[in-house]
């Protein structure tokens, strides 16, 4: 190799080795960034989400998800129904 490639090798090994760093801290900030949202969570405040950071990369997951929490809240609407339904029936026919 000429010194000129040598020089180019050597500056884009430091050019990866400096983007591999970078990389490394921004996930050390995202992992300190997700145990503070989960130390100061509220009662009614959800947990972190991948697609909060990364939502092109999860978009399928996203709708996954909000589709299990729409069939689990129509199911808890059917079993108050249910049981509302029993409660007047059972009204009407103690009368």
């Amino acid at each position: 190799m000429s010194l000129g490639e040598v020089y180019d090798v050597v500056e884009a090994y430091n050019k990866r080795r400096e983007q591999d760093f970078k990389n490394a801290v921004r996930m050390q900030f995202l992992q300190a960034e997700l145990v503070t949202r989960y130390l100061t969570l509220g009662k009614n405040d959800s947990p972190p989400q991948p697609w909060d950071y990364y939502p092109k990369l999860f978009e399928q997951d996203k709708k996954a998800y909000e589709e299990s929490i729409k069939e689990k809240e129509m199911e808890q609407f059917k079993e108050r129904r249910r049981q509302y339904i029993a409660a007047v029936n059972q009204r009407r026919r103690g009368m």
